[in-house]
């Protein structure tokens, strides 16, 4: 997002899900939202602190390598650490910040960690074959554990 192709003050709000944590350049990105916003309108920001991430799992030695290979999936894994500094040097007022837990008991396929694991086969498949992982050798049950055994 280096320059979003609006007017400014063309929007009454803008939601980012998601997205500030993959860009390079943060602030630029920052300054468009406020810079498209209208005076008085609010902005929704929603990143992910890679780091608050836990699942349960038989073979944690595998796990740890999954999660130290994934920091390279974000330009900023760690954002929300630094996301309020930023967000008020921009000139927003932050109104609420709230933590969203994610629990996930038991494998379903409309859980938000399904779709995380399915939908990054791409860089997972390369981890997997590096952690002696083979598709089909763990099974989720309803006590939480991690299902990779089913990555298309």
């Amino acid at each position: 997002a280096v320059t979003l192709p609006f007017l400014d003050g063309h929007f009454d709000a803008v939601i980012s899900t998601q997205v500030l944590e993959y860009l390079p350049d943060v602030n630029t990105a920052l300054n468009e939202i406020y810079r498209v916003l209208r005076a008085g309108g609010h902005a929704v920001i929603l990143d992910t602190d890679w780091d608050s991430i836990v699942w349960h799992t038989a073979n944690r030695t595998r796990m740890k390598h999954i999660l130290t290979a994934w920091d390279d999936h974000a330009a900023d894994p760690r954002l929300p650490r630094t996301l309020a500094q930023r967000i008020h040097k921009v000139g927003f007022q932050v109104e609420s910040q709230q933590i969203i837990p994610i629990f996930n008991p038991h494998f379903d396929a409309n859980t938000f960690s399904n779709h995380l694991v399915t939908g990054s086969l791409p860089c997972l498949s390369a981890i997997l074959a590096l952690s002696s992982f083979h598709p089909g050798s763990t099974r989720t049950e309803p006590s939480g554990k991690m299902m990779v055994g089913t990555l298309r």
